[in-house]
């Protein structure tokens, strides 16, 4: 080997060993959620996790513990893999299942184990950061056993480090921003429309909203994130959403009530009046994302109005839909998730926005008074999903408002002469007669008693004024007439 060739050698290696003492760092870092980069062992399953018992049940009601055994995401599965011959299949499991994507189990998870568990504790907690961009599980995973948060200074007995990408949006969003995997087209666009909302730039996080004490409430609870630890703020495992039939549904139905306003103004006489529709306003209060948000071509959240008749009969004055519309490569729509290739129309209510709609209010035939109702209305998934996944899939009422409305004046006037009788000729109208009766009689006797009392004390006042009297000073008479003053006065009084 010649000089020349020796320094161009060793100039390579030195160039290699700062390549690969260079990537180093980068590697200790984590791997991506890719199919079999990871040993199972890299993973225990949750029931490992069990000093923190609280933070374990509120996980196990959650719908991250029934990411891939929910019977609607197999049920759309099942139809995703139909339709694209197997090839889509690996791509939701992915995100339903990372676990058992990075450990090659996609397919089939051991029962029991971590890979049958969705979104579990020590796959979030072995996170290191994102990849990018943010969407499709953009997420970079240690599976060494160093569990991370975002506390400071923890007093676990296993491996823990500080991670501050644990208290950020971009964390949740690595999940739910989601790309369509042939065209790129956005379908879940949840963590995009956070970054755009007044909570991002208020510093709201999605942890703050959705692992809060309660639903509605803003920010970490205070407790202990292990039993006999320190308190120390600390975020719920619950990951409330607004799944109420497969989820935790007082959290779930607390959640959507927590999300919108509705208001609606409308005239009480419609004879004269300047508009004979019902307006009804929907505003987005409390979310930090559009309404509805997630898989939107499957969500159902709709606006609906009606009158109501004096019998209970139901008269729908109008009714609107919102979501996202996908549409197929040819313009054909609705399409379904697999098939589109771009968005039709998408009319969800963005943070702080509003959404405003106007029906007419007819009266049915012969009827000259009711009520106007408005409900804005929430359930999960189309009621054919539910029925081919055999499960319920109830209707929320996220607001509502309603108000008495009457043809004319004089119907109004009718109408509450109508209430006015019918609330005196109320079997229940002799009871509440006699407890009223009974009740001042009581208030009468105490009046006396109490009169009676006070009577006494006047005389005894008196007799004991005409008996004191100071050497030199006051008499009886004096005595007499302070006591004459003190009744002049409480008369006054």
């Amino acid at each position: 080997m010649t000089k020349h060739t020796r320094m161009l050698f060793a100039l390579a290696l030195a160039m290699m060993l700062v390549i690969v003492g260079g990537a180093a760092p980068a590697m200790g870092q984590g791997r991506p959620v890719a199919a079999g980069n990871t040993p199972a062992s890299g993973f225990a399953p949750a029931q490992s996790c069990s000093c923190h018992s609280n933070f374990l049940q509120e996980w196990q009601r959650s719908m991250h513990a029934q990411a891939l055994s929910d019977p609607l995401f197999k049920t759309e599965l099942i139809q995703a893999n139909n339709a694209t011959a197997g090839k889509l299949g690996p791509f939701c499991v992915k995100c339903h299942g990372p676990v058992a994507t990075m450990i090659g189990q996609a397919s089939n998870p051991a029962t029991g184990s971590a890979a049958a568990q969705g979104i579990t504790c020590t796959f979030c907690h072995q996170i290191t950061g994102p990849t990018a961009p943010t969407n499709n599980v953009a997420l970079l995973i240690d599976p060494s056993g160093i569990y991370r948060a975002q506390i400071s200074n923890p007093t676990a007995p296993h491996p823990t480090a500080f991670s501050a990408f644990h208290n950020s949006s971009q964390l949740c969003g690595s999940c739910h921003n989601v790309s369509h995997p042939a065209n790129g087209l956005p379908v879940e666009t949840t963590y995009s429309e956070w970054l755009a909302s007044p909570q991002a730039k208020a510093g709201v996080t999605c942890q703050d909203c959705h692992m809060s004490g309660m639903p509605g409430e803003i920010g970490p609870a205070t407790g202990w994130d292990a039993g006999g630890g320190p308190m120390r703020s600390v975020f719920h495992m619950t990951f409330a959403g607004a799944q109420v039939g497969l989820g935790d549904p007082v959290l779930a139905e607390t959640m959507l009530q927590s999300a919108a306003t509705l208001k609606m103004y409308e005239p009480v006489v419609l004879e004269g009046a300047k508009t004979s529709s019902a307006t009804v306003t929907i505003t987005n209060t409390g979310a930090g994302h559009d309404l509805p948000t997630g898989f939107t071509e499957l969500r159902q959240m709709w606006l609906q109005v009606t009158f109501v008749a004096p019998d209970g009969k139901e008269t729908v004055l109008g009714k609107h839909t919102y979501g996202t519309v996908l549409k197929d490569a040819k313009g054909n729509y609705p399409a379904d998730l697999w098939d589109a290739t771009g968005i039709q129309s998408d009319d969800r209510i963005p943070p702080g926005g509003s959404s405003v709609n106007s029906y007419k209010i007819v009266f049915p035939q012969g009827v000259t008074a009711g009520t106007i109702k408005a409900q804005l209305l929430y359930r999960s998934v189309p009621d054919s999903l539910a029925s081919q996944a055999g499960v319920d899939n109830p209707v929320t009422v996220m607001a509502e408002d309603e108000q008495p409305v009457y043809t004319t004046g004089e119907a109004q006037r009718k109408a509450n002469g109508a209430l006015l009788t019918q609330a005196t000729q109320s079997p229940l109208t002799p009871l509440v007669i006699a407890i009223l009766g009974i009740v001042l009689c009581f208030a009468i006797i105490i009046y006396f008693v109490w009169a009676g009392n006070r009577s006494i004390a006047k005389a005894a006042s008196r007799g004991r004024a005409a008996r004191e009297q100071e050497p030199g000073g006051g008499t009886s008479a004096d005595a007499s007439t302070e006591a004459e003053d003190e009744d002049r006065q409480e008369e006054t009084e």
